[in-house]
């Protein structure tokens, strides 16, 4: 799969899944509902707590590393196989759904998301990249969310 068309589905598939989740935390009176309180979250100074930010910019860090090294991977025309990149954009559309559907579940309480979710979420975009590099840093992910719950929902 060309970078530029698995940079395009992994940008979108981030963005969907940053849409639906604050639309989804919107209708259900949760925090951050919107952008403007995402982004208090991601200041050291306004958040809630410091693992916030930190969270936040260790995610946006290794999204960007993903991305650099899909397109050095791509420079040097070391990509990936297809079906690998295709079954890593399946795991993400699922990931979506299912996390779509939990939000909307009435009778579900407790619409944190696991730890392990945010693992696979990274792992499926360095696959659908071809960025194997960045799979080093998942410990890092796991470090920064580990106040997150450590189930799959």
């Amino acid at each position: 799969m060309s970078f530029f068309v698995a940079a395009f589905l992994a940008t979108l598939c981030l963005l969907l899944f940053l849409f639906l989740e604050l639309k989804g935390r919107g209708e259900r009176s949760l925090q951050p509902a919107t952008l403007k309180k995402l982004w208090q979250y991601g200041q050291k100074t306004e958040a809630p707590h410091v693992r916030y930010p930190a969270f936040l910019f260790a995610a946006i860090a290794l999204f960007f590393f993903q991305m650099w090294e899909g397109f050095l991977r791509f420079l040097l025309q070391r990509e990936g196989p297809l079906w690998l990149s295709l079954m890593a954009l399946v795991v993400l559309l699922f990931l979506m759904v299912v996390r779509g559907l939990d939000l909307k579940n009435q009778s579900k309480t407790d619409l944190r998301i696991g730890r392990y979710w945010v693992l696979a979420f990274f792992t499926c975009t360095s696959f659908l990249l071809s960025a194997w590099g960045t799979l080093i840093c998942l410990p890092w992910i796991y470090w920064r969310s580990r106040f997150l719950p450590a189930r799959l929902n």
